[in-house]
């Protein structure tokens, strides 16, 4: 399913036939447009819609794009991808590149990058978690190993961005969760949003557990029961 590769050109590089050249309307970042090309909503979108080996501009000029708030030169798109961009352009000159700590902060990178997209589109944990399944275990065109999103035994719906929350993120997300318990306990109350703030920081809480941890108790349960049975575990 991935099938796209889209790179911004903002020096006007000479081309072969083989590539498609896209130029933006006013208002629109080239760089925030090749995200979207780049990910898997536009890869999705190209491995529906071209069933064939090769991709066609007549699909792809038919590939729904966001609001066009969000491919504003400026916006979490735009900012993201020009990072991802200038990294990897950089990475062109590095001698090392296997070195794990190189490997895991590009995949981030790539990752908060997709997470800025879906989050344009405003796509749902249920839906989106669909949409990434599909690239499970199919290797993305990039210089290093990346062949999905989520551990093999993380199964929940969530959304790119809240993965990034729980995954990258988790200090900032907790000391936030915790600002907001003790705002509660001390008795000043919480209006309506924080509520519903403090229930999804909860719901993540639970998300982070499961995620960091490949045995749920549950599992681990039913194991000690087997060893019991066996004689294997101290009763």
């Amino acid at each position: 399913p991935w099938r796209l590769a889209a790179f911004a050109d903002g020096e006007g590089l000479v081309f072969t036939k083989q590539f498609f050249a896209i130029w933006p309307k006013a208002g629109i970042s080239v760089f925030a447009l090749a995200a979207v090309i780049n990910s898997p909503i536009g890869n999705a979108f190209s491995f529906q819609e071209d069933l064939e080996k090769h991709n066609h501009i007549e699909s792809l000029a038919r590939l729904p794009l966001p609001p066009s708030t969000s491919l504003a030169p400026g916006a979490a798109i735009d900012r993201h991808a020009r990072q991802v961009q200038s990294q990897f352009s950089e990475d062109t000159m590095l001698a090392d590149f296997n070195a794990a700590n190189w490997r895991e902060a590009r995949r981030e990178a790539l990752i908060r990058l997709d997470a800025a997209v879906l989050d344009a589109y405003g796509l749902s944990a249920e839906q989106q978690r669909k949409l990434l399944d599909l690239f499970h275990g199919h290797k993305r065109p990039v210089g290093f190993e990346f062949t999905g999103y989520f551990p093999d035994h993380f199964k929940d719906q969530i959304t790119l961005s809240d993965f990034v929350r729980i995954n990258y993120d988790w200090d900032e997300t907790n000391d936030r969760r915790c600002e907001l318990i003790e705002k509660n306990v001390l008795g000043e109350g919480l209006q309506a949003q924080e509520k519903l703030e403090l229930d999804h920081l909860q719901h993540l809480t639970d998300l982070m557990v499961r995620l960091k941890d490949p045995h749920p108790v549950s599992d681990v349960d039913s194991l000690i029961a087997d060893l019991r049975a066996e004689g294997k575990w101290p009763s």
